[in-house]
């Protein structure tokens, strides 16, 4: 018999480190190379994170973890750090970059 929890847990914790491996990459990218630009459309990994964020907060509602209230809001703070980095061209994907004129990263 598959244990739903022990499942969901594995999903959460998954989730959890490619959203983290994928900041690591992000500032790594950012603090490395003058570019403020990426050859693919990093914004993809929104999705990741708003499914870590529902999963997150439907445990939470369960269990009253504090650890899920943690993961909900890294997540939401995930989001929109990504967003924050794409509107302001600290990094964009490279059509994006193209079509707005080719814009220098801000510091």
């Amino acid at each position: 018999m598959i244990d739903i929890d022990r499942t969901n847990s594995f999903f959460i914790c998954t989730l959890t480190l490619v959203v983290s491996i994928f900041w690591v990459w992000i500032f790594h990218r950012v603090l490395s190379y003058p570019e403020n630009h990426v050859g693919w459309n990093f914004m993809i990994m929104e999705f990741p994170s708003f499914i870590l964020a529902a999963s997150s907060a439907y445990h939470f509602s369960r269990k009253r973890n504090k650890l899920y209230l943690l993961i909900v809001m890294a997540s939401f703070a995930s989001c929109i750090l990504m967003a924050v980095i794409f509107y302001t061209n600290i990094l964009v994907p490279y059509e994006e970059w193209l079509a707005r004129g080719m814009p220098d990263r801000p510091f």
